[in-house]
């Protein structure tokens, strides 16, 4: 069976665990350069704050800052100035910020190249 770095085909049930185990280990790629701002809406108004680039610490900001923690089958709203998103489980919104609304988080294919904001979704350039 074919072989891509060291990892073979047939060793996986479907497309999707393939993919997962070629791109185990490496980080997303940084979001593109630029200060980013926090644009989370409060009673007080929008936060403001400037965020880092790196996932982790802007995930300790939403958490810290605006209290997004708590059981993850909880359901939240994204209060992201001008998101339309519908309520989302509490366990996705802060992957939800980090991809849709900062764009921190780039996953590429290791078969096409084509980037995704998500690792487990990038099996969608193959069609399955």
């Amino acid at each position: 069976m074919n072989n891509l770095q060291g990892i073979t085909l047939d060793q996986f049930s479907d497309w999707e665990q393939l993919l997962l185990a070629l791109s185990a280990g490496s980080p997303p790629l940084a979001a593109p350069a630029g200060q980013l701002t926090c644009e989370w809406v409060e009673e007080s108004g929008t936060c403001g704050s400037t965020l880092f680039q790196d996932p982790k610490v802007a995930c300790l900001h939403f958490r810290n800052e605006h209290g997004i923690r708590g059981r993850e089958k909880e359901m939240a709203i994204c209060c992201w100035d001008g998101c339309g998103a519908v309520p989302m489980q509490r366990g996705s919104l802060i992957r939800h910020i980090l991809a849709v609304h900062l764009r921190t988080l780039r996953w590429t294919c290791p078969l096409c190249g084509k980037t995704f904001s998500r690792r487990d979704t990038a099996h969608q350039c193959l069609g399955a």
